[in-house]
């Protein structure tokens, strides 16, 4: 007997050995797209939210993502530990990354392109248990148009560059009504709103936030600009949302301007190799979402909070047409770092021998999807698209060429520093003149200029240690001045000599340590700068030249 039951185990244990490695690996396949149709669009978050059909699926789906076990791969909680936890995701050993980092590419030409998978496999994750969910309803109207919307539907963005509020539907509202199936009838019921927060387990380090390791308090939920209430950190949403507008007109401009200067990849791409890169103002939104102690801010903890997927569709958004504005430039064999085209973009695999690479995850429709100003939209009419939606007088519907065809001295502080320089995520605050609040407000002090933000990690490998740069454009404060009568005009002699006299900075972060500032350096720039002739053209920008050393 004890024989037979020996046997019998170990012929089941084979067979479960056998089903495992006969199933292969969690894959990133993209949304699989019908030939001669037409591929379905990302749409922007209030556009998206319009349709309460398509919003209905998206909090149901995201409801059910977070209550899986977190043993599942394909779970809320071990998708969003791909991004920075160090945890191991489906057995992949992280390429050249060592698991105490993570996954996540910051600092290096790879960061758009491995952000791109990673969003799909969400997205697909997100639309197969929206259509579970869906398949599960009883048969009538609201079934049929939930099935008939399924057809089409992506995951949304949040343009922070063209409106920088956070919407209700994902920043303020803690709970929310959906119509879902409850004890066998399809009900209107009201359900925590799984937009807001991503509930979290105190106990677990995975998903605990502490401004001190080794210290409380803790958090019950994702947060974002934190307080403490009984000794536990809660979000802020109304001073969440002032911060995103105060930081909204720079986000703006230091898209466009990226758009408009980083024409070659590898300065567009990443902190580390250019001036204007999209990750500076991507870096911006993490620091200004996160705050002090909110998990935005830590790129350990960042995928945690469900804002951080809307926030980085805008960023693959963002990448997706400046591809169409420079088609010609891409990450190239010439690449620091040692990465290019063909480097594994683990964890994510697009079959059981083969990962996406920089080169395969090029185009969006690789994954099924694409961006409204992609569509029918060549490279001039995709410039015309970042003019009106980005440009200096994006507001007006209309623009004036007779204002608009002077040139003007643009004025910038160009920032270089050590990623490495504060415990975590930091930022080098810019002011006319001494702050008057507290350093958490900031943003709102009327002599605050701009400011260089670095989404980094607390526990940097040296690996990955490296001199990070950006600008701040300080011509709208100057030009500000003019307005008031404190500066006479905006020529070089006249802005230096107030700028040797009034400009401060001031370094903000996790106050663990001393702030390391070898290396820094803050510069004071100018170029002069020629607006377009019309919509179909970006302005045409001169060399750089210093106006004077601050650091």
């Amino acid at each position: 007997m004890a024989s037979f039951v020996k046997k019998t185990f170990l012929l089941v244990f084979f067979l479960i050995c056998f089903i495992h490695l006969t199933t292969g690996y969690t894959l990133v396949p993209g949304i699989s797209v019908p030939q001669n149709t037409t591929v379905p669009q990302r749409l922007e978050i209030r556009t998206f939210i319009q349709d309460s059909t398509r919003l209905n699926i998206l909090y149901l789906a995201l409801e059910s993502m977070q209550a899986a076990n977190t043993n599942d791969f394909l779970s809320f909680y071990r998708i969003s530990s791909i991004h920075g936890t160090g945890m191991i995701w489906d057995g992949d050993d992280g390429g050249s990354f060592s698991t105490n980092y993570g996954y996540c590419h910051h600092f290096d030409t790879l960061f758009p392109p491995w952000h791109r998978p990673y969003l799909s496999l969400y997205e697909k994750t997100l639309l197969d248990q929206g259509t579970q969910i869906v398949q599960g309803f009883t048969a009538g109207t609201v079934k049929d148009q939930h099935l008939a919307s399924l057809q089409t539907w992506r995951f949304p963005y949040w343009d922070w560059a063209m409106n920088g509020s956070v919407p209700d539907e994902i920043g303020s509202r803690s709970t929310v009504s959906v119509t879902k199936m409850q004890n066998g009838v399809l009900k209107n019921v009201t359900i925590h709103n799984p937009w807001y927060s991503y509930p979290t387990n105190p106990n677990d380090a995975n998903t605990r936030i502490t401004g001190n390791p080794k210290k409380g308090p803790y958090t019950k939920e994702t947060v974002r600009n934190p307080t403490v209430q009984n000794k536990v950190y809660v979000s802020r949403p109304a001073r969440t949302n002032d911060y995103m507008i105060q930081a909204s007109s720079g986000l703006k401009n230091s898209v466009f301007q990226t758009f408009s200067i980083s024409a070659d990849y590898d300065s567009f791409s990443n902190q580390g190799d250019g001036d204007y890169s999209i990750e500076s103002p991507h870096g911006t939104v993490h620091v200004v979402l996160g705050g002090n102690n909110g998990h935005m801010s830590y790129v350990t903890y960042a995928g945690f909070d469900p804002i951080f997927y809307l926030h980085h569709a805008n960023v693959d958004r963002l990448f997706a047409l400046w591809q169409a504005m420079y088609p010609d430039s891409y990450v190239s064999n010439k690449s620091t770092d040692f990465l290019n085209e063909n480097t594994e973009l683990h964890p994510f695999r697009k079959t059981d021998s083969q990962y996406w690479t920089s080169k395969l995850a090029r185009y969006t429709t690789a994954f099924g999807y694409t961006y409204p100003e992609l569509v029918n939209c060549n490279q001039q009419c995709v410039i015309a698209a970042v003019n009106q939606l980005y440009g200096p007088n994006s507001s007006k519907k209309k623009r004036s060429l007779t204002t608009e065809s002077v040139p003007y001295n643009e004025y910038a502080a160009r920032v270089k520093i050590s990623n490495a320089a504060a415990y975590g995520s930091f930022s080098i605050n810019l002011f006319f003149g001494e702050p008057t609040v507290n350093e958490t407000d900031y943003a709102m002090d009327p002599n605050y200029v701009g400011s260089f933000d670095v989404f980094a990690r607390i526990d940097m490998p040296r690996s990955h240690k490296k001199i990070v740069r950006g600008t701040v454009s300080m011509t709208a404060a100057l030009n500000k001045l003019v307005g008031q009568g404190s500066l006479t005009d905006m020529k070089e002699k006249t802005v230096k000599a107030y700028l040797e006299a009034n400009f401060k900075w001031i370094m903000t972060g996790d106050k663990i340590g001393d702030y390391d500032l070898q290396g820094l350096d803050i510069t004071i720039v100018k170029a002069r700068v020629v607006p377009p002739k019309d919509e179909f053209a970006l302005p045409v920008w001169g060399k750089f030249s210093t106006v004077y050393n601050v650091v």
